[in-house]
């Protein structure tokens, strides 16, 4: 059983991402801003740390005793003046400073696929930043590019050589599925020198 912290767990990839791994028998800690943001019952977070990502004096103690962070923090929407750069990279980066300085094992972060082609928007390039730290931090790490994170720009981008629009409930319950099965039971995923690290 490993000890997964999942960020952004209140969102819509987050809250199936908690649900798969408990259904996985992982033990799962949610960060939220609110103690009360999960229905109790058996997809329930183990253990909610209520803080905000984007204040670093609210997050002490966030990854203590923690294996694995999974996160799918971003901005969906402007709000409280805060800006992709505020969100997908710093409020993240706080949490990879704790990931590292508590030893955790791997951080696994949803950025987007193709990110060349657009580079040049601030939704893109705020999480790419936070790649570049990710590969330069002492840290196993593995980048997933879901092309469902688009979903953000639906309505103002097109996306050329896009399958289909937006992305589906199914695509995500997958996606979640799929990135669960990276913890199985111990042994667990090999040691940071041992493994290739994803760029």
């Amino acid at each position: 059983m490993a000890r997964v912290l999942v960020v952004g767990a209140t969102g819509y990839l987050g809250s199936h991402m908690v649900a798969e791994l408990k259904a996985a028998g992982h033990w799962v800690r949610a960060l939220s801003r609110r103690k009360d943001a999960f229905d109790a019952g058996a997809q329930a977070p183990n253990e909610i740390f209520v803080g905000q990502a984007t204040r670093p004096e609210t997050l002490t103690g966030l990854c203590d005793g923690i294996d694995y962070v999974f996160s799918a923090l971003g901005l969906t929407r402007q709000k409280e003046n805060l800006s992709f750069w505020d969100v997908d990279y710093k409020a993240n980066k706080n949490v990879l400073d704790l990931a590292v300085a508590g030893e955790v094992k791997q951080f696994l972060f949803i950025s987007v696929v193709r990110p060349g082609l657009s580079a040049d928007l601030d939704i893109v390039a705020a999480r790419e930043a936070l790649v570049r730290d990710m590969t330069a931090a002492p840290i196993a790490h593995t980048v997933v590019r879901a092309t469902g994170f688009f979903r953000t720009c639906a309505n103002s981008l097109t996306w050329p050589g896009a399958v289909g629009s937006g992305w589906s409930a199914a695509g995500q319950r997958e996606l979640t599925r799929l990135t669960a099965a990276m913890w199985p039971a111990p042994p667990l995923l090999p040691s940071a020198p041992e493994r290739r690290r994803s760029r």
